[in-house]
């Protein structure tokens, strides 16, 4: 990191409104590809219409509703260790 590039962190992290983007960018970062999930017509949806939050989360919840393996009755009921 050149010593520009180190100033312009530092100003960065020192300005109480620019805190959050920290959080905000690693968050935005992890829907956007959830969403996007290999799928080029959802990228190209990210760059050229505005897409809220909810869309986003939509989406994770439908995929992960889809992944969930439906139960009969008197089947276990206990989840996989990767899905506590």
């Amino acid at each position: 990191m050149s010593s520009q590039e180190a100033a312009h962190v530092i100003r960065f992290l020192e300005e109480r409104a620019s805190r959050t983007y920290i959080l905000t960018y690693s968050a935005g970062r992890e829907l956007c590809r959830s969403y996007v999930a290999d799928a080029p017509e959802r990228f190209r949806r990210l760059l050229t219409e505005q897409v809220r939050v909810g869309d986003l989360l939509g989406t994770a919840h439908q995929e992960q509703a889809a992944n969930e393996v439906l139960l009969s009755p008197g089947q276990a009921t206990e989840l996989p260790k990767d899905r506590r």
